[in-house]
């Protein structure tokens, strides 16, 4: 459990950091068709780099004596959780009632669609 703990950890901050770089102008930098700053190249292969992280997690956790249905509504939910922190603390987005209903009703749903198949 502590491995899709860290999974989610880290593909939610691998995401948000990736978001911040430039995918597409990271590859044309390499094509040698595009120039682009070094703060970008860093962000983007860090993102990339993290969410790596979280997919060797991912995989670790497979060993453990989870469900796979209960391992994964946990990752969505903790993913989704994490994502949420990130958009509050970095991007000041307000936290306000139509988002924490709107992400207690996505995580309850997962659950109970993971619950059902048990």
């Amino acid at each position: 459990m502590f491995n899709i703990i860290l999974a989610s950890l880290s593909v939610g901050i691998g995401s948000y950091i990736l978001r911040k770089g430039d995918l597409f102008g990271v590859i044309f930098f390499f094509l040698k068709k595009n120039n682009i700053s070094s703060n970008t190249i860093f962000l983007t292969l860090g993102g990339i780099f993290l969410n790596l992280i979280g997919i060797y997690f991912w995989q670790e956790s497979s060993k453990s004596s989870l469900p796979y249905q209960l391992a994964f509504s946990l990752y969505l939910s903790l993913t989704i959780i994490v994502g949420i922190i990130i958009s509050i603390v970095f991007e000041k987005i307000e936290f306000n009632l139509n988002l924490f209903l709107g992400s207690i009703l996505l995580v309850t749903g997962i659950i109970i669609l993971s619950i059902d198949n048990f």
